[in-house]
């Protein structure tokens, strides 16, 4: 509600627990792979994004592309830091950018801004 989660998760370990656990189950090919990473984290992102390196095996075996949701309106200095944080996290996994959580509920005055701010996020990250 208000563009504000219910619950602020600690870290990425939940999701990373269903992950592994539809990895193992489905049948069809994942080809690519969402994580919000939300402002909440700014100051414990690499423990936030930790949980992530459980899934790389997964990802490198089924060719999955990981796309972390690290832009964020008008904040381009937490993109950054959240690039920088998941590039020490992952090693060389290369990734690629996204907003945190989708566009639906973006106000349409936002949305030059975030194209831009993703833009000039995009570039190869590994």
């Amino acid at each position: 509600m208000e563009h504000r989660h219910f619950f602020e998760p600690e870290n990425l370990e939940q999701l990373v627990e269903r992950s592994l656990r539809i990895f193992e189950k489905t049948p069809h090919k994942i080809n690519f792979f969402h994580a919000p990473v939300p402002l909440s984290t700014l100051d414990k992102l690499e423990a936030y994004l930790e949980p992530l390196k459980q899934l790389v095996p997964k990802f490198k075996e089924h060719k999955t592309d990981l796309y972390l949701g690290v832009v964020h309106f008008d904040n381009a200095a937490a993109t950054e830091k959240m690039i920088a944080a998941a590039t020490k996290v992952l090693g060389d996994y290369p990734f690629g950018v996204a907003t945190e959580c989708g566009w639906g509920r973006t106000p349409p005055e936002q949305i030059k801004d975030i194209m831009k701010l993703t833009t000039a996020s995009c570039g190869p990250i590994s």
